[in-house]
């Protein structure tokens, strides 16, 4: 699949995107383009929150996308890395070690999950720890909670990803969030 032909580039970038989740490195989801994800848990969550809603505005992600510098056709390159949450900074310093010609290609998608607009999930993912070219198989993003479970802290956590043909993947795994954290930029 050429992601630059689908967004109107003819030159030679090729993106496939195979996802490893964070929630469950043991799941993989095929190639798609996203354009949405939400997280639901089988238990209550807090008051707000009864079996079965949706989870999103309790956790934040964190990932990266080359689509605005395709869009712009190859002109428009991401340099101001001064608000970029500390554990994105991490991710990208991983990823583009002594790669800094590839790094400003890659734009910075942050933020509460119930905020990102179906743009910022275009040709998402953050890409392996070791080399950015070589397969793209790694994380698509990672998630954080922002706020934890008020009682019941094993919940049974399933993620819908929403791809631009609308259609679903579906990954659940048992979590813990007992020794889990409130995420902080």
């Amino acid at each position: 699949w050429y992601w630059a032909d689908y967004y109107g580039e003819t030159g030679n970038f090729k993106m496939e995107i195979t996802a490893v989740p964070p929630i469950n490195p043991g799941f993989i989801a095929p190639t798609r383009d996203l354009r949405q994800i939400n997280i639901y848990s089988d238990k209550d969550y807090d008051a707000e929150h009864p079996a079965g809603s949706n989870l999103s505005d309790c956790f934040f992600l964190i990932s990266q996308s080359p689509y605005k510098f395709i869009k712009s056709k190859y002109i428009d390159r991401f340099n101001d890395e001064t608000n970029i949450p500390d554990k994105l900074m991490q991710v990208r310093d991983s990823i583009y070690r002594g790669r800094n010609q590839y790094r400003s290609m890659y734009y910075p998608i942050y933020g509460e999950l119930s905020n990102l607009k179906d743009d910022d999930f275009k040709l998402m993912g953050i890409g392996p720890d070791d080399n950015l070219f070589e397969g793209y198989y790694g994380t698509l993003f990672r998630l954080y909670p922002t706020k934890l479970p008020s009682e019941n802290m094993l919940h049974n956590i399933t993620i819908e990803m929403i791809d631009r043909k609308q259609e679903k993947i579906y990954i659940t795994n048992t979590m813990d969030f007992g020794n889990s954290t409130i995420y902080t930029k």
